[in-house]
């Protein structure tokens, strides 16, 4: 009786760190989603601050001459 519940066991067990595995790749794909979107998000900002800060200078030699 005692290996039968044992062997119960065991296979809940193994099916738990199966589904554990598999939570922790879609985890990880989730996360390096999300890293690649707040790059991208951070790529832009960035090329939108270079084009202010082109215009200011743009603004700037208007007002210099």
């Amino acid at each position: 009786m005692k290996s039968k519940e044992q062997s119960g066991i065991n296979q809940v067990l193994d099916a738990l760190k199966l589904y554990s595995e598999q939570v922790d790749k879609k985890m990880d794909k989730i996360k390096s989603e999300l890293e690649e979107r707040v790059e991208a998000g951070f790529k832009r900002v960035d090329q939108r601050f270079e084009q202010v800060d082109k215009r200011f200078e743009r603004l700037e030699k208007k007002f210099d001459k």
